[in-house]
Order: C-alpha cells, then structure tokens, then sequence
C-alpha cells in the first residue's frame, strides 16, 4: 500500500528543506516523489547553494501558472521503480516486453527497496530490544516464584534467543537487498529461448521459496499461540507478546528467504556460464576472463550472505540448546518441552535448507571442469584441458567465513 498508494499522498512543508537537501546532494531529484504543488517556480530547484531551495518551503501553495516541473520525481517513475525492486525478488512477475528491454534500458534507482526499508524499520530495534529485555526479565521472576519446583520457563528464554536473533537480522537484512545478480545472469546467457527458460527456472525457484519462508513463519507463530492460550502467562499482555514473538519470526522468516534467493541466483550464474561456453564464439582468452568475472560474482555473493548464515545457524543452534536444557529440569519445565521442541524445529530446518542452497553452488562449481572438458570447441584439445585445469584450480565455491561450505558439510550439520 506505501509503495503504490502511500506516495500519492502530498508531503509536509517542514519536509520540504531536507528533502531539497537531499536532492541537491547528488540524487537530481530522482530519491524522492515531491507533489506538483511543492516544487515551486523552476529557478528554485536550479540554484547551486541551495537558498531557493530552502525558500520553496515558505512559498504558498499552489504557485502560479505556468509552472515547469523540471526539478521532482514523477510518481509513475517513482513507481516504476518499486515495481523493479519487487520483481527483481520475485514478488511480481516480470512480463516479456521487460524482459526484452531490461538490458537496453537498465532500471535506474538501484537501492530504492533498501532504502526504503531502512527508513520504515528505524524503530525495530527498539521494539525487538524491549521484548527480548521484557522476556528476560519475566523468565528471572518465573525462576525466583517457582524456585520450590525447580522449573524455569524455557519458552521465556526461546524469546530471548530469537528476539536477539530478529535484533541483528534488522541491522544485516538492508545489505542483502542491495544485490543485482539477476541482471548478471541474464547477460552471461545469450540466446532469447535461453533467456526465458532461465526466468522461468528462477520465477519457480522465488515462488517456491517464498512459500517456505511463509510457511516457517505461520507455524512458529501458530505454535507459540498455542503455548501461551495453554500456559497462560502473567506479566505482559497476551497479545502483545504474541505480536511481538510473530513479528520476531518474520523478521528471520525474512532473512531466510533473502539468503536462499541469493544461493539461488547465484546457482543459476554458474548454470548460465556453462551454456555461455557452449553457445558462446569467444577464444580461450576471453573465456578465461569471463570466468574470473564470474568468480569476482560469486565471492561478492558470498560475502554478502555470510553474515545472514551465521546468524541464523546461531539462532537455531541457541533454541537446540534451550530444547535440551529443558527435559532436565523438574517440575513443570518438562511441559514446555514439546512447545519448545515445536517452535525450534522449523527454524532449525530453515537453516539447514539455506545451508544446503549454499552446498548446491559449490557443488554447481565442482561439475563445471567435467562440463567444459566434455565439450567440442573450435580450440584445440590442450587449450580445453588447460581451460578445465584452470577452473577446477580456482577453488570456486561458496565460502562462509572462508569457510567451503560443500555436501560433506551439510551431511555432518
């Protein structure tokens, strides 16, 4: 509704001076959506110092005829935009007259969903910070009241754990939003047939996933509903603490589904090279090249996932431990154990899932050696081997703290 309605709607005046400000800094009036009726006369939004800037929010409203609006950002551009950012995660679907001019007319206002973010979550960490500090601290007094029977609601202490968890997820979600592999992909592939095969490949691949992240959130939230109508806690009100464990949940629900769509576009890249040596006229030289491009893509990837793993194998492993803890108490902790055990199992195999969309890729990179090395170029037979040495030399992968993460790792987690 804020990104096709909500910029409909005129801004304040007080606004107005910082957003000029803005605009005046580099963005050429393209970061905002100001209404006709703000932008004042033309010489106001070409100054150099900003002055008349500054005056137009003084200037009443409306301003004469014969206004030019060469300084704001039209609303169908603004949305255009958004639209952009919603397909290129595969929220909307792309239509094929996009697709075709995707590559002539590359999409500008690169970041514009992660901006937006930004400015929409600035008092998520508050609100995530005072569930886990409320959570905390009823968990210390149901520990003092129920000291004669030696129990301790671990629930208590699972929101503690993914309150946390949801806390650093809002500060690493914006970096992986600002990523643009799906372009790369679609330029390395030549061919029309080609091209759409692959969208259509990725388009599955989004809605799929989308459902699972969906998926992981309303059973977490279904069952922590569950545990609260059965336990029936004092303190903080029922639903507010519900809101805030299911708003926790989506906030890593979220950040799953960023990682595995990363993995997921970065295994399509390496799928994308394989039929660019095959239908590509380029010499052994310029192969080579586009695989250390491709490699530079992937490391690039990589490092932006690697925080987002490890925050959400830290989550899921600290719910595991809280789980164990909990059949060991006396008293009424054993009850809480099947809740727990209930929430905690779908987070767990969320990180799995996203470690295993991780092995896929490197596993992708391990098959390429043997793809090139089976294939019929116009080169002779020493430069194809010597081709297949350098990729399998390389070490391309999907690294995670320097970490290889491959299938061996996935079978041991």
């Amino acid at each position: 509704v804020f990104l096709f309605n909500g910029v409909r709607q005129p801004l304040r005046v007080p606004a107005l001076s910082s957003l000029a400000r803005e605009t005046q800094a580099g963005t050429q009036g393209a970061a905002f959506d100001l209404p006709l009726e703000a932008q004042g006369e033309a010489e106001d939004w070409d100054s150099e110092d900003g002055s008349t800037l500054r005056s137009a929010s003084r200037r009443e409203w409306p301003p004469a005829r014969g206004v030019d609006p060469r300084g704001a950002l039209h609303v169908e551009e603004l949305h255009e935009r958004a639209l952009f950012r919603l397909k290129s995660w595969g929220v909307v679907p792309w239509d094929d007259e996009e697709l075709d001019s995707m590559e002539e007319e590359p999409a500008r206002g690169h970041g514009f969903l992660a901006r937006l973010v930004l400015r929409l979550t600035r008092q998520v960490p508050r609100c995530i910070g005072a569930f886990a500090v409320y959570s905390s601290v009823s968990a210390t007094a149901d520990a003092v009241d129920a000291e004669e029977h030696h129990a301790l609601i671990f629930l208590r202490l699972l929101d503690i754990v993914i309150a946390l968890g949801a806390l650093a997820g809002s500060f690493v979600m914006p970096r992986l939003l600002k990523h643009d592999l799906f372009r790369s992909t679609r330029n390395i592939v030549t061919g029309y047939d080609r091209q759409m095969k692959f969208t259509e490949a990725w388009k599955a691949g989004c809605i799929q996933r989308i459902f699972l992240a969906i998926g992981l959130w309303l059973v977490t939230s279904l069952l922590r509903f569950a545990a609260e109508w059965d336990m029936a806690y004092d303190g903080m009100p029922f639903s507010l603490r519900w809101s805030l464990f299911s708003f926790c949940t989506l906030v890593l629900a979220s950040l799953s589904y960023c990682v595995e769509h990363l993995g997921w576009e970065i295994a399509m890249l390496i799928d994308a090279f394989s039929l660019h040596c095959v239908h590509s006229k380029k010499d052994l030289e310029g192969l080579t090249e586009d695989w250390n491009v491709l490699q530079a893509l992937l490391r690039h990837g990589t490092c932006t996932c690697g925080a987002a793993i490890t925050l959400l194998f830290a989550v899921a492993s600290s719910g595991l431990v809280v789980v164990v803890l909990a059949p060991k108490q006396d008293g009424d902790a054993r009850l809480h154990y099947l809740w727990a055990l209930g929430i905690v199992t779908p987070i767990a195999l969320t990180a799995c899932s996203v470690l295993a969309t991780c092995a896929s890729v490197t596993e992708k990179c391990r098959r390429v050696p043997a793809v090139v090395n089976s294939m019929g170029f116009h080169f002779g037979m020493e430069d194809r081997f010597f081709f297949a040495s350098h990729i399998q030399r390389s070490h391309t992968g999907f690294f995670v703290k320097e970490v290889l993460i491959n299938g061996t790792v996935v079978l041991k987690m």
